[in-house]
């Protein structure tokens, strides 16, 4: 075994290694945009740098984001629709496409008003916490600080009814349903976003959503040292090439993690909660043909860390040492009217946990893998039909739930029908079986109408989760004879500007059945499908310029939720969250103040009074100083007035905590011809 100090030096001389490369090399800069129809959103659109021979595809919201600088040319093309080919002029491109081909001096290059509101970006000086806070209706659940697991929520629900998804790839263990975004290395996420239906992308478990996570690919040289004895280095370089366009990233992190606390009017200090991480990804992608493209990710990311245990039951001695490997190779081919794409993923997954306090040693060992076949096509100009196929197969090696493995197929079809230039319908429907009987349908539609200054949609749909491991086969306590939890769903937004301002309104209720509880049997706990519950959501967003360079966002929910069985609000489910961020950017100084609220929340039902966690409101900020394109130094501030938090139960979690980081970005050496 080497050393930690071995290790360090290993490190450092690779990081030594990848400033050198990215001087002789550089980084190109980054372009990024939307890719439209009139006022709709274009996915599965390639964006082709001809240039440099990188490429990229847009999401659900027709945004893309690729290595280019201006001057180079690129080819946007989309099944369907005509293929344009322009010169980059701008940091940021709103291109409008026609099913007929579109000559150069019809393509809108110019920067628009936006009014999606499902993007984040993740600036590196602003953080991954704080982003993610600005996200509508999301929360987090923590269990101490940076050595605790990390699950979010949207809307409130269970941690295992949202996905996580990291560069196209699910991130959920099968064991437990739920995804820890402690296993994914901050460094390694730079932008987030909400899938538009996620139950119909990703099946079981993505009842309340799916957070989409990327990657960064530009070079970069990171170190960072903060509060808590955080600190990390990190790197990133961009190989290019004419045929190739690859990526080597690595880093290390690591914390000791131990802060003082206040609960139920008792002080002390947070023992045996130190962390360190280690991860290394790598990435390819290629243009094979103008129509056909290949991509390669992987991920390796490395944790070991200190179990800290309940603030009134500690574990002083317990260790939990984890890895998660993630891939993906994909292929995708264009035609004029037709889309296929084929693509193989992998997540492995190795935890150990030791408790000798209560002579604990267990292991559980995970892999899932999926081949998955798509196809969209046009039948006309007014119709696109979506078509997924995947085969999937989970398998669990474990000293609490033995030796098992699930084989299940889904197919998945996708309808869209421009009615008139101004309405839409969208109708979708999947099928998932597993091999051991259970089968789940999914189904979600609805419609959207543009007007002048506004976008209103109404949708409906359901949503699934399968019973995982743990629930199946957890020694003692499975229960084999468990049912799918089901939800029934139905939302209605609407999206508008007001002068410079984009106002969201949506309000949605969601009805859940079969919901998996553990309950006492005497001697142990086990699971049966007897909760049901209903939530009714109001939220409200809005985000635009105030004053000269400052700008704002901000959004607000409120939750009305009942537990039929208890009779009472949901557990850890707040009646009002909110967050408001305002930023300022200049040439050379950016600065950002962001607020977010949570609501009370009952934690555990109980008589004569419910344990309830009380609610918070934190305030962070900090500022970045760019000294050049290639350096910046950024110092910010999380929870300002040190706030009392506590998100789950039994697990305080750290106070005030400052931050400083310091960027390096070596600029592109290309040789003008």
């Amino acid at each position: 075994m080497l050393s930690r100090q071995h290790r360090r030096e290993q490190l450092s001389r690779f990081i030594q290694t990848l400033t050198c490369l990215s001087l002789v090399w550089g980084v190109t800069p980054e372009v990024t945009g939307f890719v439209y129809h009139q006022r709709t959103p274009l996915p599965h659109a390639i964006v082709h740098n001809i240039t440099s021979g990188e490429w990229a595809t847009t999401d659900d919201y027709g945004y893309f984001k690729i290595n280019s600088q201006i001057g180079d040319s690129i080819r946007i093309q989309h099944y369907g629709y005509g293929q344009v080919t322009l010169p980059v002029s701008n940091n940021i491109l709103h291109i409008n496409l026609s099913p007929d081909p579109i000559p150069m001096d019809q393509v809108n290059v110019k920067q628009s008003h936006s009014i999606q509101t499902g993007h984040k970006s993740i600036g590196p000086h602003i953080g991954v916490n704080p982003t993610l806070y600005s996200v509508p209706s999301l929360s987090m659940r923590t269990y101490g600080g940076s050595a605790g697991i990390k699950n979010i929520t949207l809307g409130s629900g269970l941690s295992s009814h949202t996905k996580v998804v990291w560069n196209g790839i699910d991130v959920t263990s099968p064991q437990n349903g739920e995804s820890d975004l402690s296993q994914l290395p901050s460094f390694m996420m730079e932008r987030i976003s909400i899938s538009k239906k996620p139950a119909i992308t990703f099946g079981s478990g993505s009842i309340d959503g799916a957070i989409m996570i990327s990657s960064p690919r530009s070079s970069m040289i990171e170190a960072k040292g903060g509060s808590f004895g955080r600190r990390s280095l990190n790197g990133i370089i961009q190989l290019p090439g004419k045929i190739w366009q690859s990526h080597i990233g690595l880093g290390q992190s690591e914390s000791r993690g131990n802060f003082p606390y206040n609960y139920n009017g008792k002080s002390g200090k947070l023992a045996n909660n130190s962390f360190r991480q280690s991860f290394y990804a790598m990435g390819t992608k290629r243009s094979i043909s103008p129509h056909w493209f290949a991509s390669m990710a992987y991920l390796f990311s490395q944790q070991t860390r200190g179990v800290s245990g309940l603030v009134f039951s500690p574990s002083p001695d317990a260790r939990r040492k984890d890895d998660i490997h993630l891939f993906e190779l994909k292929s995708m081919w264009q035609r004029q009217n037709h889309l296929f794409s084929i693509s193989s993923q992998f997540r492995h997954s190795d935890e150990s946990y030791k408790n000798p306090q209560y002579a604990v040693n267990s292991r559980h060992d995970l892999a899932v893998n999926q081949l998955s076949f798509g196809w969209q096509f046009q039948p006309n100009p007014s119709v696109d039909i979506d078509q997924l196929f995947q085969i999937k197969t989970h398998t669990i090696s474990s000293t609490d739930t033995e030796n098992h493995a699930q084989k299940y197929i889904a197919y998945a079809n996708t309808l869209k029908w421009q009615i008139r230039p101004n309405l839409n319908h969208e109708s979708s429907i999947r099928y998932d079986g597993q091999d051991d009987g259970l089968t789940a349908w999914t189904w979600q539609t609805g419609f959207s109408r543009q007007g002048i200054i506004n976008r209103i949609s109404l949708m409906a749909g359901n949503g699934f989760r399968f019973p995982t491991f743990n629930d199946l086969y957890w020694n003692p306590g499975g229960n084999p004879d468990l049912k799918p939890e089901t939800s029934q769903w139905v939302r209605i937004e609407n999206q508008f500007l007001i002068r410079e301002h984009a106002v969201s309104l949506s309000a949605s209720i969601k009805q859940s059945t079969n919901l998996i509880q553990w309950t006492s049997s005497g001697s142990f706990w086990t699971p049966k499908n007897i909760a049901e519950s209903q939530r009714n959501i109001l939220t409200i967003t809005a985000s635009g310029p105030l004053i000269g360079l400052l700008s704002y966002s901000g959004h607000f929910t409120y939750n009305q939720s009942e537990d039929f069985l208890a009779k009472k609000p949901l557990r850890y489910t707040p009646k009002t969250m909110g967050g408001i961020s305002f930023h300022m950017e200049t040439s050379q100084l950016n600065g950002w103040v962001t607020g977010h609220y949570l609501g009370e929340r009952i934690s555990m039902y109980s008589w004569p009074k419910d344990v309830v966690l009380n609610p918070y409101f934190i305030i962070s900020g900090g500022v970045e100083r760019s000294f050049n394109e290639q350096t910046s130094i950024s110092i910010s501030c999380e929870n300002f007035l040190d706030t009392s938090v506590m998100t789950v139960n039994g697990y305080p979690e750290p106070g005030r905590s400052f931050s400083i980081r310091i960027q390096f970005k070596p600029q592109l050496k290309r040789d003008s011809k």
